[in-house]
């Protein structure tokens, strides 16, 4: 089979290779950084015929080095996924799960491969109404969406969620989220272009940052009382910063990427003066905190909003394995809606 690895740290379409990996070597033959996969899962395990994987951005951080979690190099790549599990030695949860449709969550990575084993606590079985695409995004971004919005921050009908990179995946999903349960969406992105991603997804306001500062005084004006009483930011940095200092009374913004890779300097009588507060969010640790009950709370919860359509993950391109470096490049293309996805 082929899979996408890097040895080294480095830009995508730089580092990535593609490895021919025998689907049929005893397992003494298999190098000690990739295991090649035997012909029954270990115990435990699953094999899952992968149909598809996203290009998520922590996919390309992770390959850039800049990521939560570094794994020991040389590294298999791709944190989610969908297939068909053809194998399984996982008792009757196993056996049950053979032939369905999953959702793939390896903790190491390894989407990005026409077959993968991992064990069957980390897949999801999706069920008939989801296809191979929809499958494939089943999870991250719907999770980090709900979880943000509805947990974490527990923003009440009527009340304004502001939002930076709302054209992204997860802001996208945000303000239809918003339009659901009632809550209203301020969406802040980088150019004009990606106004009407944003208002096609169902948020309410949108403001643009590349007018030098002016945004934020358009935002005081249309925020009720001038303040932000929530916020979420992936981008860090001085916008992250900027949001902060604009927080009111009990006001709350959680950061959950640091996608402009530059760090946040405030004075902390932002936080002082209203009682505000600043916190942290990856959906691995959210997760990994998670009990067993929370976490299939959290699945029947992402698959009903999904199977409704009410979260959707718009499909821009496709490219098979083989075509990994133009998929990379494509990903990361400025202002363009939808994802790009690896089809095997």
């Amino acid at each position: 089979m082929q899979a996408a690895i890097f040895r080294r740290t480095g830009e995508p379409a730089d580092v990535i290779e593609i490895q021919f990996i025998p689907t049929n070597a005893p397992p003494a033959e298999a190098s000690s950084s990739f295991a090649q996969v035997a012909q029954s899962p270990a115990k435990g395990m699953v094999r899952v015929r992968m149909e598809a994987a996203p290009i998520n951005p922590s996919d390309l951080m992770t390959i850039r080095g800049r990521y939560t979690r570094q794994p020991p190099l040389p590294a298999r790549i791709g944190y989610e996924g969908a297939g068909i599990v053809s194998a399984a030695n996982a008792g009757l949860y196993g056996r049950w799960l053979v032939g369905k449709r999953v959702a793939v969550l390896p903790a190491d990575g390894g989407t990005w491969a026409e077959e993968l084993e991992l064990p069957a606590k980390n897949v999801i079985p999706v069920g008939a109404k989801l296809n191979s695409l929809e499958a494939a995004s089943f999870f991250v971004n719907p999770a980090t969406a709900w979880l943000l919005t509805n947990q974490i921050l527990s923003i009440p009908q009527g009340g304004w969620i502001v939002q930076s990179a709302a054209a992204s995946a997860v802001g996208q999903m945000v303000c239809a989220l918003g339009k659901h349960y009632g809550f209203r969406t301020m969406n802040l992105v980088r150019s004009a272009s990606a106004i009407e991603i944003v208002k096609r997804a169902g948020g309410d306001a949108v403001i643009v940052t590349d007018d030098a500062g002016q945004w934020k005084e358009e935002l005081q004006q249309q925020l009720p009382g001038g303040r932000i009483r929530y916020a979420i930011d992936p981008v860090g940095g001085e916008l992250a910063a900027t949001l902060v200092s604009m927080l009111g009374e009990s006001g709350q913004i959680v950061l959950y990427g640091t996608l402009s890779h530059e760090p946040m300097s405030f004075s902390p009588r932002s936080l002082m003066t209203y009682g505000a507060s600043v916190r942290g969010f990856w959906l691995g640790a959210e997760m990994a905190r998670m009990n067993l009950w929370k976490k299939l709370s959290l699945v029947k919860t992402i698959r009903y909003l999904q199977e409704r359509k009410i979260l959707r993950t718009e499909v821009r391109l496709q490219f098979p394995i083989d075509e990994v470096h133009q998929a990379v490049v494509a990903a990361e293309a400025p202002q363009k809606s939808g994802k790009i996805y690896l089809v095997f």
